[in-house]
């Protein structure tokens, strides 16, 4: 018999069982670089709901402007920052909408504090509109590019089937980014940055044991002066 295009059979296989945030956690790590790493977000969208990926891929480079802007050249807290946008494939509601840079070890908690500032202005106000047309230009320009390119059509159509893609969501894909407003990437963020959604994590380095001084040797008695 022939193959079926698709997996149905393996949907119960693919639910997240997931407890409500928010989720906060500290690991500790054994390591030789005084060094933290936090990553910061929420639980994001899946890849089959094309309009909301689109937005929160518009969202992720307005973000990822103003981190770099306030994180890293007006408060130094970490080198290099960004925020991304990973839509679930394979698993249901497993989607990634996150932040995260290394840092020293004792201003982890700020860089995550500022993370999640930055978070909520946006899901108060959205993007300006500046910061949209700087974003949708940053699209088209990717687009432009990745559009001619056998590989993008090969990644989109390899697991078409399985992961129930819509060929009419391939069409047209620049005027679809176009045609999100401000307020519709703001409430489709809005959806997804809710405290059940939340984590963060901050891994900073274990704390090395005591260290016992080498005993030092006796120093030779001086003779009596004669």
């Amino acid at each position: 018999s022939s193959r079926p295009r698709g997996a149905v059979y393996l949907d119960k296989l693919r639910a997240t069982l997931r407890a409500a945030g928010p989720y906060r956690h500290v690991v500790e790590v054994d390591t030789i670089t005084p060094q933290s790493m936090v990553l910061a977000g929420f639980v994001g969208c899946e890849a089959i709901n094309t309009r909301d990926m689109r937005a929160m891929n518009l969202a992720s480079i307005v973000l990822s402007t103003r981190m770099i802007e306030r994180i890293r050249e007006e408060l130094g807290l970490v080198y290099s920052i960004g925020a991304q946008s990973m839509a679930a494939r394979c698993y249901e509601d497993a989607g990634f909408f996150f932040s995260g840079a290394p840092c020293e070890p004792g201003k982890g908690e700020q860089v995550i504090a500022e993370i999640e500032s930055i978070f909520k202005d946006f899901a108060d106000s959205g993007p300006t509109a500046d910061e949209l047309d700087a974003a949708r230009k940053q699209i088209r320009n990717t687009l432009d590019t990745q559009l001619k390119e056998p590989g993008f059509w090969f990644g989109q159509l390899q697991t078409f089937d399985l992961h129930k893609g819509k060929l009419e969501n391939l069409r047209n894909i620049g005027a679809a980014y176009e045609a999100l407003s401000g307020e519709e990437i703001r409430d489709i963020f809005r959806k997804y940055n809710v405290p059940e959604r939340v984590f963060a994590v901050r891994a900073i380095p274990a704390p090395t044991p005591a260290q016992t001084p080498a005993d030092e040797e006796s120093a030779p008695e001086e003779a009596a002066p004669e």
